[in-house]
């Protein structure tokens, strides 16, 4: 099960332009990793593959915290699934018909169902989130995690082997669980796609 929300995902080769819009939004910079190694089990969802990356962590007491990450990568393709509205919702594009087994993906994690959507209700503030989902007709980009744009979500859980057992028959794709070192930390993570091929990133506390 997902403990909680963590933060968002933004890639981008504009780095200081995007932390300077955040910034004046009211975020403030936590902490900034530059040739963090870019794990091998990451080479599925991206279409350019650098052995680094740089990442920097934003925070907002009251908006969701954004990841700002730098691939490198030579794609200019900007992302159309996931987006940040002004209310604090995540609004998730998925293909029409597919509400039902996306659905329930996301309750399979932890989520509960409300209008339209999914959300996790916790006692900590910060690992709330409210996921709206909206139907299309279009031919959607696939999602990888070097578009331009938001593109992905990372959750917190304590068990990331029970997570992927939840969802081992609605996951689209699941990486192996991987270690890496953040800010002096040392974490597992592991990947996935919903069935509607949302990226997500598990971190175990």
């Amino acid at each position: 099960m997902i403990i909680g929300f963590s933060h968002l995902i933004f890639n981008t080769l504009q780095v200081e332009e995007v932390i300077s819009d955040l910034v004046n939004k009211g975020y403030s910079l936590d902490f900034s990793e530059i040739g963090l190694p870019n794990h091998p089990y990451k080479k599925r969802l991206l279409g350019d593959y650098n052995e680094t990356h740089d990442i920097h962590l934003l925070r907002h007491k009251d908006n969701y915290d954004v990841e700002i990450i730098n691939h490198y990568s030579s794609s200019k393709t900007v992302q159309d699934r996931l987006h940040l509205d002004g209310d604090k919702i995540v609004t998730v594009t998925i293909p029409n018909d597919k509400r039902a087994i996306e659905t329930e993906f996301w309750t399979s994690l932890g989520l509960k169902v409300n209008r339209g959507g999914v959300y996790l209700k916790r006692p900590v503030p910060a690992w709330d989130i409210e996921i709206q989902f909206v139907e299309s007709s279009a031919s959607l980009t696939k999602q990888t995690l070097d578009l331009s744009g938001f593109t992905s979500i990372a959750f917190i859980t304590k068990n990331i082997k029970r997570c992927k057992e939840l969802v081992s028959d609605k996951t689209s794709w699941v990486s192996e669980t991987f270690s890496l070192e953040v800010n002096g930390n040392s974490l597992s993570i592991a990947l996935m796609k919903s069935p509607t091929g949302v990226i997500i990133e598990l971190i175990e506390i």
